[in-house]
């Protein structure tokens, strides 16, 4: 990053966090509380229920919560909105950053990327942008479902992190997903292929043979086509799939489908909050980092397909 362009970054961001801390120095704790504690000691003398003067208690402690942090809140919005964008730029111009997100509940299901349930989704801090013909995507995922119910139902984080997608230099009409075949890691090659086969007896996707003994020992390869699985699954990207699964662990999975390709990553430790304006190089290496993972996949695309006529 340029350096006079990342002085008067951190000076904005410095004048940001002072105008959280000067707001929240004015903020009415004390007025709220004696409010609060008022209502509290009028209920008990007037013996109203025991729910009542909980709940009184519960909104002044809620309330005080929202002041302290609601100008913090308002602070992250105001980086994001305003000084990420121009860090995302700095990185590289045709980088686009957004604080919402468009990947959708639906698309993620469809793909079958993700090989575990969940009820609600949260998608943000996207980047979007092209490389030479591939165009990509990239956000903060988390996914929750809910377990149990009445007194017991609660809602559980099944995963938290962060999915890529890249257009294929070409067209494809399958669906592949590849994931890492924990089955055979543990019982063993023979009886995972058992496990796998019952599996796919009710599903469109079919377990896919590949030429790479290495490969196959370490991930599962489901397709509704075996010929289009083998043409996407070429030894470079096997050799990427492989490398970004040793880098983030077994919670790495990948998916060909309408004529995209889905990257999935375990990445809990990625987040564009500024917590401090010390912090800013931290969001600024955060960006660097994804952005030569975008470049590692786009270039591993196109090696593949460079004799490909572009649709």
């Amino acid at each position: 990053m340029d350096p006079q362009l990342k002085d008067r970054i951190h000076r904005n961001c410095q004048k940001i966090f002072s105008d959280m801390d000067l707001k929240r120095k004015k903020q009415p704790y004390l007025i709220v509380t004696l409010i609060g504690a008022a209502l509290v000691i009028l209920g008990f003398k007037y013996r109203l229920s025991g729910d009542l003067v909980g709940g009184l208690a519960a909104a002044t402690a809620g309330y005080l919560y929202w002041l302290y942090f609601s100008p913090y809140w308002h602070a992250q919005k105001v980086f994001k909105s305003i000084m990420l964008p121009q860090i995302v730029r700095s990185v590289n111009p045709d980088l686009k950053y957004s604080l919402t997100s468009t990947f959708s509940k639906s698309l993620l299901s469809g793909t079958q990327l993700l090989p575990l349930g969940f009820d609600n989704m949260k998608a943000d801090d996207e980047f979007t942008g092209k490389i030479q013909h591939i165009q990509f995507g990239f956000r903060d995922i988390s996914l929750t479902e809910t377990k149990g119910s009445g007194k017991n139902k609660r809602t559980v984080q099944v995963f938290q992190g962060v999915i890529f997608d890249f257009t294929y230099p070409k067209k494809f009409s399958s669906h592949t997903v590849i994931h890492k075949d924990r089955v055979e890691s543990v019982v063993g090659g023979y009886v995972a292929g058992l496990f796998q086969d019952f599996a796919q007896s009710v599903s469109t996707l079919k377990r896919v043979q590949l030429e790479h003994p290495d490969f196959e020992k370490q991930f599962q390869v489901l397709s509704t086509d075996q010929q289009d699985a083998r043409f996407l699954i070429t030894p470079k990207t096997m050799e990427l799939i492989m490398a970004f699964t040793n880098e983030f662990g077994k919670d790495a999975h990948f998916c060909f489908y309408q004529n995209r390709f889905y990257i999935a990553l375990d990445f809990p430790a990625l987040h564009f909050d500024l917590k401090h304006p010390e912090n800013l190089d931290d969001v600024i290496s955060r960006v660097e980092q994804i952005w030569g993972m975008i470049q590692r996949v786009a270039e591993v695309l196109d090696l593949d397909n460079q004799s490909y006529k572009v649709v």
